[in-house]
């Protein structure tokens, strides 16, 4: 199935005034000043913008009314994307604060001031065409232009690149899913998701401009490669083919390798998924585990715990998770794939043990010793209980017998 990509071009066949290099004016104030716009410029062939700033003529001064010219431009172009009716106020007057030095300080006003939500700084065709420094008033003023024409085009060149792109990393995935390479195509679809990102606000940008619309084939759309995406990942199933409910030794290893099998279910046939990432962890537990593996060409793959580690509990829980990491990372939101697998380790009867401590200090006995405090708390994290209930019957010397301790006991 062919793939047709249509874009609207609407060409103007008129003359334009082309925009010279940035002056400064002489000392008679521009017309455009007074006016609020400059009729070298009509509104049919260019966007304009008007700023002004207090302060010294300098280059910082400069750069306020500047930028603040160049924001006026964008509030326009943003007010036609929108549709508003409002008008737009070409340029506000902001006091320069100064600190006790009398040093020009950039406020937080002055900062928001100069910025947009609209994009418009690589926009081609985009000139501060004109300057002007009232000196009896210290106001900087600056004239941003912007050529339609040009903008249009570039911003064309821009669309028309990102879904060419896009298109071709389509193919390549389309591909790959027919040869039931899913973790490839699930690759090369993210790739086409992320060279349309940025192509709707360029689509804006063109509509505030041209007050045109581009016309694209839906199957280069990123709600359309989402779909794909998704479709390929909800069809994928995890399942354990060997290693569970085994029976475990503190110690040693696992008696057998846990083993997994990926597969894609298409209608009432399942394909196995070769080259997909697992991540193995030990959930409920203890122990030291192969954590990553990848999926062989029958969609196996194993994991062994090479050590088993004393965990206190009889069912212990290893878990299994496809990682789609590196085919998809952040570019869509999916629900996690993952299975348990199960070992169980046998537990020990409890049993008691008696332990004397003698301390004395110059031949006196000690009371509330730290020492003895410090053993007993140590016995504790080894995983004693301490027992009140066992009739403890001393020798003359201080010291159980054999036959005594195993009564004690």
């Amino acid at each position: 199935m062919k793939i047709k990509i249509y874009l609207l071009i609407v060409l103007m066949f008129s003359c334009t005034y082309a925009i010279k290099e940035p002056k400064k004016s002489d000392e008679k104030e521009p017309q455009w000043i007074k006016n609020g716009a400059d009729s070298r410029f009509p509104n049919s062939f260019y966007i304009s913008g008007i700023g002004y700033y207090d302060g010294e003529n300098n280059p910082k001064t400069k750069k306020f009314a500047d930028n603040l010219a160049k924001k006026s431009l964008a509030e326009q172009i943003l007010l036609n994307i929108s549709g508003s009716s409002q008008d737009v106020i070409s340029s506000k007057k902001i006091i320069n604060s100064k600190n006790k030095s009398g040093i020009i300080e950039e406020s937080e006003s002055q900062r928001i001031a100069t910025e947009t939500s609209v994009d418009i700084k690589e926009l081609e065709g985009l000139k501060i065409f004109e300057t002007y420094y009232d000196v009896k008033n210290k106001i900087f003023y600056s004239l941003a232009i912007l050529d339609r024409n040009i903008a249009k085009e570039g911003l064309l060149q821009k669309i028309s690149g990102m879904i060419l792109k896009s298109k071709a990393y389509i193919k390549e995935a389309d591909e790959y899913f027919k040869l039931n390479d899913f973790v490839k195509s699930l690759r090369f679809y993210t790739n086409s998701k992320k060279a349309l990102n940025g192509l709707e606000d360029l689509s804006k940008l063109y509509r505030g401009i041209s007050g045109e619309l581009i016309k694209s084939n839906e199957d280069i759309s990123i709600p359309n490669i989402e779909s794909k995406i998704l479709k390929i990942v909800s069809s994928i199933n995890l399942k354990v083919i060997s290693g569970d409910n085994q029976k475990a030794s503190i110690g040693l290893p696992l008696p057998f390798p846990i083993t997994v099998s990926a597969t894609y279910k298409e209608n009432e046939s399942e394909i196995m998924v070769k080259d997909l990432p697992i991540y193995f962890k030990i959930m409920k537990g203890r122990g030291i585990i192969s954590e990553n593996a990848l999926t062989d060409e029958k969609g196996i793959a194993k994991t062994t715990i090479f050590k088993v580690g004393a965990s206190g509990i009889k069912e212990n829980i290893v878990e299994a998770e496809a990682d789609f990491e590196n085919s998809i990372g952040d570019a869509i939101k999916i629900k996690p794939l993952k299975l348990n697998i199960r070992y169980f380790l046998p537990i020990k009867e409890d049993f008691k043990i008696l332990v004397k401590i003698i301390e004395k200090n110059m031949g006196n006995p000690v009371k509330d010793s730290q020492i003895e405090s410090n053993i007993i708390e140590g016995l504790k994290r080894s995983g004693f209980v301490l027992s009140q209930d066992v009739p403890i019957v001393m020798n003359n010397e201080g010291y159980l017998s054999h036959s005594e301790l195993k009564k004690s006991l």
